[in-house]
Parts: C-alpha cells; sequence; structure tokens
C-alpha cells in the first residue's frame, strides 16, 4: 500500500485554503468593480480594506504563511494584487496571486526546478488559472495566460 507523506497532505489542505481565498477575493474584485463603474481598488498594501469598506467583503481574507509567502508590494494576508494594462489583455484589469506549496501543484503544471506554483484570479477570464514562478512574485503579469486544472 502506498500513501502519500503526511507533510504533503497537510501542505495540499493549505494550499486549498489559499486557492479558496483567492476565488473568494476574485469575486469580490468582480463586485467591486461593476459597483464602482469599472474603478478597481488601488494596487497597495491596504487593497482589501477598501473591499471591506465597500462592504464586498466581512474583512481581511488571509491565506496561510509559508516559506514562500507573496513577497510583492501589494501583499495584504499574504495574498497579492496587482491592478492595470497588459499587452495579453484590453482595457484595465487586475491579477489576485498566492504562491502554493504542495507537490501536486508544482507536478500539474509542469513547475522546474526553482519554480513554484502560483494560483491566479484574473478579473480578464474571471477565474483562477495557475502558473509557475520563481519566489519574487513582482512580475507577475496582469493578464499572462495561465493554466487551468
Amino acid at each position: 500500500m502506498i500513501g502519500v507523506n503526511p507533510l504533503e497532505q497537510l501542505a495540499r489542505a493549505r494550499d486549498a485554503s489559499r486557492i479558496s481565498a483567492v476565488s473568494q477575493l476574485g469575486r469580490a474584485i468582480d463586485r467591486y468593480a461593476v459597483n464602482q463603474e469599472g474603478t478597481y481598488p488601488a494596487a497597495s498594501t491596504t487593497w482589501q480594506d477598501t473591499l471591506v469598506s465597500a462592504g464586498e467583503i466581512k474583512g481581511v481574507v488571509s491565506a496561510p504563511a509559508n516559506s514562500f509567502a507573496c513577497s510583492a508590494v501589494n501583499n495584504q494576508g499574504n495574498i497579492c494584487y496587482a491592478v492595470g494594462t497588459s499587452s495579453y489583455c484590453p482595457g484595465t484589469n487586475t491579477s489576485i496571486w498566492t504562491i502554493l506549496e504542495s507537490k501536486l501543484y508544482s507536478n500539474k503544471i509542469g513547475c522546474s526546478s526553482g519554480q513554484y506554483p502560483y494560483a491566479i484570479y484574473q478579473s480578464f477570464t474571471g477565474k483562477i488559472g495557475y502558473i509557475c514562478g520563481g519566489t519574487y512574485d513582482g512580475g507577475v503579469d496582469i493578464c499572462y495566460p495561465l493554466v487551468d486544472l
């Protein structure tokens, strides 16, 4: 009988929580933009506070921290946020992302050595996708093509 490493099981559970948080915030960002006539919260370390003030979420949503925690400037609750334009999609869009830790996602999306899987919500697509990246995630493109799982 082959079992799954208990540490990997715990990492998968934390990743499930991270993905849920990114999804919840993605839906909240979309509602906020509709209610604010297409305007998104400013990119800052308090971007979730804007969603709380607008009534889109009840409180700041946090993802479990890990050693690969989101390092971008606009990090609140271990979840990063960017707003802007991109050559990959028209208009102003947002991305909300965090780094995952389980080997399950690294293997599924084909991360190479030194890369980590990211769960990213893009307002352009209206859904979560996945991508491999390095430990410094300040350069995640707002509309970069993602892997669906």
